[in-house]
């Protein structure tokens, strides 16, 4: 990342020719261990390095806009359980959204969000606890692999009508999924 980061610098310093300040904003599971700093005998070059676990999850739920009460899921619970905040978080972002549409929204993007702490379940089930309505057949994620799922059930010989029927995929795309996996076995 420290090189990546280095080259960005440079393109956008030859580009616009105005001080640039740099940030890298980490999400991930494992602790954070990544070089910002590089210092050589001709050239010293730093950008800023944001963990957002070290943030209290609280900094996050006082906003008053549902992007970065999303964050709260990223950052540090401390002591408190899980489960616990993940049901604060909901709670606020029904009262931040401006309707159910933009509350079902947010609540599939938190669902995601937790898949990188591993919350996705606490999540899903602090939202059915609430009464939310997730509608997980709608996204786009579900969709391609019920997608998979049809694929994998015309490779194993299974009728195109039984793949609609068990799939709930439209018998259309079932067929032009068939057509695609008979010229792909073709050109093998």
């Amino acid at each position: 990342m420290l090189s990546r980061m280095l080259i960005y610098h440079a393109f956008l310093h030859y580009q616009r020719r105005m001080p640039i300040r740099q940030y890298v904003v980490y999400f991930g599971k494992e602790k954070l261990n990544m070089e910002s700093r590089l210092a050589s005998d001709s050239l010293t070059y730093q950008y800023q390095l944001v963990d957002l676990r070290t943030f209290p999850y609280q900094t996050f739920l006082q906003s008053a806009h549902g992007q970065e009460v999303l964050l709260a899921i990223l950052a540090d619970f401390g002591e408190e359980s899980p489960a616990l905040i993940a049901g604060q978080i909901l709670l606020k972002l029904r009262q931040v959204s401006e309707s159910e549409l933009q509350l079902a929204q947010r609540v599939l993007q938190l669902v995601r969000l937790a898949v990188l702490r591993n919350l996705s379940t606490t999540v899903f089930n602090a939202a059915q606890h609430m009464a939310l309505h997730i509608d997980i057949k709608e996204d786009a994620l579900y969709q391609l692999g019920k997608e998979a799922t049809a694929l994998n059930l015309l490779k194993e010989g299974f009728p195109p009508e039984a793949v609609a029927r068990l799939t709930e995929l439209p018998f259309a795309r079932i067929m032009q999924l068939k057509l695609e996996l008979d010229a792909s076995r073709k050109e093998s």
